[in-house]
């Protein structure tokens, strides 16, 4: 019985170093999605964290005409429930502690 022969022999090569060179661009990717998802809620996390919740201007006292008011205080409604300061500028939406 003859033995065989073999004619141009490679090695196989090494993939395990290649597969993570073709998965590179797909992990940067999914990188800069999460990113992009997660970059709103942590800036808006810190600007709380830092400033307070915000509140809305419910209502305001003056006295005078309505075309020239002198405001005496806001009351803001927030999720800490109403607040009145006395001020003598309301504005539309004020971050508290």
């Amino acid at each position: 019985m003859r033995k065989a022969k073999v004619i141009r022999y490679t090695k196989p090569k090494n993939l395990r170093g290649r597969t993570i060179l073709y998965l590179l661009p797909f992990l940067i990717i999914i990188f800069l999605r999460l990113t992009l998802v997660l970059s709103p809620f942590v800036i808006g996390g810190y600007y709380i964290y830092k400033y307070g919740m915000p509140h809305m201007l419910w209502e305001y006292e003056y006295y005078g005409s309505k075309e020239h008011p002198h405001i005496t205080s806001c009351t803001y409604i927030g999720i800490y429930g109403a607040r009145t300061f006395p001020t003598s500028e309301c504005s539309i939406i004020k971050f508290m502690e």
